[in-house]
């Protein structure tokens, strides 16, 4: 049983060692070509009292702790001398490794030993999660053996002191594993930096926070902030405010790092009798620290009295609002009552002044009278129970019905929009709300003719100052009228508001314009139309198509291009037909048919395009003139022509587009200008090129 309670702590050890912050301490003004070995992270204590220096390391994962231990750490030392350092020496003659431990030490370190002789390989197969939860059970058995002996964590190699170390020095240390080189890119790197001019300061527990609860009192103190100051803690009691005595069992272990404090609840035979509390802390060296804050603590009685039953709520005139109500029953703890108002059921209650500032009746009081309700508004009150201790319980609120018969003003700021889908008209009508605090709601008239009576259109009182309503628009009356009437919390009705006219939408789609004439040109379409005869019309559109394939909209002309009648298309290509149509939408959004559709197609030019370019050099060894010219990307033909001395000019070869060049030959002394053009095999052939000149000496 005891080894099954030592163990379940291990595991609540997890959070403390995983998710503790890991120091690093840089080396000021160190050279990089000094720290050759690559600085991950090993979580590191040190302490220097007494003459003696003790460091303490632990690898953070559980598979780099196993790793290590098989090979063992190498502890190097150097100096600060005049702020340069010296180079770094082993402290000891070989690498640290895990040795026996004395039977006589505790059963964490037994377990933790044999943790170590018992480490294996994680699997790869389905019993590979165990594996691994093994492995990091053991490094946690290793972790906390280490911290509560620095003898047992010397023996698990964990743990050093330096029997070189003197006085009046400033030491760095630095501590990594002896990894083979197939495993170097797993090794840390832990850099310490430790001053023996004066012993290390030893921080103490901080003062316990207490809580007097109900026979318990709360004991919590800032865990997270501490973590890696102390790693066990335990608490103890003084009855007398001299003598203490522990109140765990066993030590407490800090587990959940997202939680900022820990806490202890001791539990006490009678209330608000004070008893003195202090936090004891292990440090990482297994050293008990008592802490020298001590706090006061107490149980507090919780119990609130029983709820107040109010028989009687109502008006008595003006703004007075008569209370009466019973206590059952009335505890001997029992102080007085407190009476409290608000303007809604789950409001904010405000208690009520009795007289000269004063809140709170007698204990004996049944009666209250409220000289101060609001007659506009609605009025909730409860009445509040207090004892000797300030606990308080409430009544059930209850409802005070004030008699009131003054209407409130009619509403104002009306305003509407008209939706319509699938041929029905959607009102959205608004209001300004009305400033009486007492309003209930509203109700909505509507009239075809504002000489005619006016019918109500809600079924119920609207409690929101906007009415969504259907209209038909197929009717000869093209507009419709509504007036909005407020009602307050006493059903009085205000007077109407004034009309409000809103217009029908049109549902009548205008009539399509006709297009009229196309114009083919080399590179473009020209579209003529003829205009709607509807008299609503607030845009044209014009609409292209390629055969086979859908419309696409070109152009649209709003209100301030109306009057266009015509549209020059350039986003067109040679050799395509393209249809052309036009609609008009009118000022209510509808849409015309398009229009029938007419075919245009750009003519194209005679020539094509890209006329050749030329080159020409004189080959003097062959007593010719070499024609070269740039390609084009259809299957062609080349045609060269030649003036000599400014004659005509004259063909004198043509080549295939397989071939990039030709030779003029037993050509005599002279001027000679060459042009080309390009000739393909539907027959369109381009302009002459630019001319070049040879001169033949």
């Amino acid at each position: 049983m005891m080894y099954a309670q030592y163990t379940y702590r291990l595991l609540l050890f997890a959070c403390l060692l995983s998710k503790g912050v890991l120091a690093q301490h840089k080396l000021a003004q160190a050279r990089p070509s000094q720290l050759k070995l690559p600085v991950v992270q090993l979580a590191t204590w040190h302490q220097y009292r007494s003459d003696t220096l003790r460091l303490l390391w632990m690898p953070v994962r559980p598979a780099r702790w196993q790793l290590y231990s098989q090979y063992g750490y190498r502890i190097e030392r150097a100096e600060r001398i005049n702020n340069q350092l010296t180079p770094f020496t082993p402290v000891t003659a070989s690498p640290l490794l895990p040795s026996s431990i004395n039977p006589s030490t505790d059963v964490g370190a037994l377990a933790a030993q044999q943790a170590l002789t018992n480490t294996k390989p994680i699997g790869t197969d389905r019993t590979g999660s165990q594996d691994a939860n093994q492995q990091s059970f053991q490094h946690l058995m290793v972790s906390l053996a280490a911290f509560r002996s620095h003898q047992t964590a010397r023996s698990l190699g964990l743990g050093l002191i330096d029997p070189s170390a003197r006085r009046n020095k400033q030491y760095v240390y630095r501590i990594y594993p002896l990894l083979p080189v197939a495993q170097k890119r797993y090794a840390d790197t832990a850099i310490v930096t430790i001053s023996t001019y004066r012993p290390s300061e030893q921080p103490v527990p901080p003062q316990l926070t207490a809580e007097g609860q109900e026979r318990t009192v709360l004991l919590s103190w800032p865990a997270r902030l501490i973590s890696r100051q102390f790693v066990l803690y335990h608490i103890e009691r003084s009855d007398d405010g001299k003598t203490f005595h522990r109140l765990t069992k066993a030590p407490l272990l800090y587990t959940d790092a997202s939680v900022p404090v820990m806490n202890f609840q001791d539990s006490v035979s009678t209330n608000y009798r004070p008893y003195s509390y202090r936090l004891v802390g292990m440090n990482p060296f297994g050293e008990w620290i008592t802490s020298p804050y001590v706090i006061l603590g107490m149980g507090r009685d919780l119990t609130p009295p029983a709820a107040p039953f109010v028989e009687t709520a109502r008006h008595i005139g003006g703004k007075r609002v008569l209370l009466r109500w019973k206590q059952e029953p009335a505890e001997g703890d029992l102080r007085g009552f407190y009476v409290s108002r608000a303007n809604a059921l789950r409001g904010s209650y405000k208690r009520l002044l009795i007289r000269n500032g004063l809140t709170l009746l007698p204990k004996t009081e049944r009666t209250f009278t409220d000289f101060d309700a609001d007659l506009n508004g609605t009025n909730h009150y409860i009445v509040v129970a207090v004892d000797t201790a300030g606990n308080e319980r409430p009544s059930i609120p209850a409802y005070v019905t004030m008699s009131d018969s003054i209407p409130p003003d009619p509403p104002t700021g009306l305003i509407a929009r008209v939706d319509t889908a699938r041929g029905v008209g959607y009102v959205t009508l608004r209001w300004r709300r009305n400033a009486e605090r007492d309003i209930q709601g509203y109700k909505v008239f509507y009239a075809h003719n504002p000489d005619q009576a006016f019918s109500q259109r809600t079924n119920y009182t609207l409690t929101d100052s906007v009415f969504r309503d259907t209209i038909t628009l197929r009717t000869l009356t093209r507009q419709i009228f509504y007036r909005v009437v407020a009602v307050d919390q006493h059903y009085n009705h205000s007077a109407f508001s004034k009309p409000l006219t809103v217009n029908r939408p049109d549902v009548v789609r205008p009539v399509a314009p006709l297009v009229t004439e196309i114009v083919n040109r080399e590179t473009d379409v020209l579209v003529r139309w003829q205009t709607s005869p509807s008299e609503d019309v607030a845009a044209y559109r014009l609409y292209r198509r390629e055969i086979n394939s859908n419309w696409v909209l070109v152009q649209t002309f709003n209100r301030s291009e109306l009057s266009t009648r015509e549209y020059l298309d350039k986003n067109v290509q040679e050799g395509h037909s393209y249809a052309y149509s036009v609609q008009v939408v009118d000022n209510s959004g509808l849409e015309s048919e398009r229009s029938p559709s007419r075919t245009g197609r750009p003519i194209g030019s005679v020539y094509l395009v890209d006329m050749p370019v030329i080159q020409a050099r004189y080959d003097e060894a062959r007593k010719a003139t070499y024609l070269t010219w740039t390609k084009s990307p259809a299957p062609y033909r080349i045609v060269i022509y030649r003036s000599q001395n400014n004659g005509p000019l004259l063909q004198v070869g043509a080549a295939e587009s397989s071939r990039s060049g030709i030779y003029d030959t037993s050509l005599p002394q002279g001027r000679y200008a060459y042009v080309a053009k390009t000739v393909l095999a539907s027959g369109r052939q381009s302009r002459l090129s630019e001319e070049i000149i040879v001169r033949i000496p």
